[in-house]
């Protein structure tokens, strides 16, 4: 709803309780997974869930600005030797998509197109418009990505968690929190980030263009520091609602055969990209954990902070899905038509 009403108040009530509770569990990625837990469930069962744009806005600012504090001039020139890695973890999710979207096709008896676009991990919006732009269907996609998001986020910390990698990354230029006027003062000055990213014509502008401001800020020294812990916390928990309102009644109602087998395909191209990722880290000699969250399908805002909370490379886990973002959607148009000239895009299923 435009303003909450009770049910919107509730559900943001239950989510902050959920967040808490996981929180308190010593959950990895507490203030997301717990509010997306709640505001899912709350939305499949039919009632409102407040998650305005303005707060998913809100929060990708917070936790973009946060990691743009993290980024320094050693670690841009680290993330550059990285770039033909990143470039053959971005093409081969666009491959996998592609195979996946076959098999999605024909068991959710749905077009190719629209489980081309609804397979390939680029931004959920994005996927959505541009699939509408060559007549697939924005529903699908749009709940598909959403399933995709969700999914990584809620396994993929746990999982991370448990084999006990710790990456022992104390956070380096960002060891104190900020003060609050300085702060303050940060997130005021990110929309001009965001401003410059979205005239740019890049997608995900209030992320990137977060990221963007808080690294000039911390690169130029004028913003030495870590956001406060509380701000950002506030900034998962928006996004953690967000993501759980995706997930409405209706869209659950009429997409079975959509969320059973996008969610079986989903886990199969997280693990084959887990495989990458194994392999990069042996051949390299690289620490698994921050290529295993670098290469996963999930978002950006999502593994950057998962690898906060497990004190991994924040920021070349970061450059690997902005550089996968660009590649993605920037040319998704163009591996479509690809895809069409090689198998063409069949009929739907009957």
């Amino acid at each position: 709803p435009v303003r909450p009403d009770g049910q919107a108040i509730f559900s943001l009530a239950a989510a902050f309780v959920a967040g808490l509770a996981a929180h308190l569990g010593g959950l990895p990625l507490a203030w997301v997974i717990g509010p997306l837990a709640a505001s899912a469930i709350w939305a499949i069962i039919g009632f409102s869930v407040y998650a305005p744009v303005a707060g998913r806005r809100a929060g990708q600012l917070v936790i973009g600005t946060a990691i743009g504090l993290k980024i320094t001039l050693a670690i841009i020139a680290t993330a550059m030797w990285w770039l033909p890695v990143m470039l053959l973890s971005a093409f081969l999710a666009v491959v996998l998509a592609a195979i996946a979207s076959i098999p999605m096709a024909a068991a959710a008896r749905t077009d190719r197109k629209t489980a081309f676009f609804a397979m390939v991990p680029g931004g959920l919006s994005e996927m959505a418009n541009i699939g509408a732009s060559v007549g697939a269907a924005s529903e699908p996609i749009a709940l598909t990505q959403a399933l995709r998001v969700a999914l990584v986020v809620l396994l993929m910390p746990p999982l991370v968690f448990a084999f006990g990698i710790d990456g022992g990354i104390a956070a380096g230029n960002a060891a104190l929190p900020l003060p609050l006027v300085q702060t303050l003062i940060l997130l005021a000055v990110a929309p001009a980030g965001v401003t410059v990213v979205s005239r740019l014509g890049i997608s995900n502008s209030w992320m990137l263009g977060a990221i963007l401001a808080g690294a000039v800020l911390s690169i130029s020294g004028l913003a030495e520091g870590s956001m406060p812990r509380l701000i950002f916390y506030a900034g998962q928990f928006a996004l953690g609602v967000a993501i759980g309102a995706r997930f409405t009644r209706e869209s659950v109602k009429r997409l079975p055969r959509v969320i059973i087998f996008a969610s079986l395909l989903i886990m199969l191209m997280a693990g084959a990209l887990l495989g990458f990722s194994y392999a990069v880290a042996a051949l390299t000699g690289f620490e698994l954990g921050t290529l295993a969250l670098a290469t996963a399908p999930g978002g950006m805002a999502e593994m950057a902070v998962t690898a906060q909370a497990l004190h991994l490379n924040v920021a070349l886990i970061t450059t690997f899905h902005v550089v996968r973002a660009i590649v993605i959607n920037g040319f998704s148009l163009h591996y479509w038509a690809l895809y069409q000239r090689l198998i063409g895009e069949g009929a739907r299923p009957g």
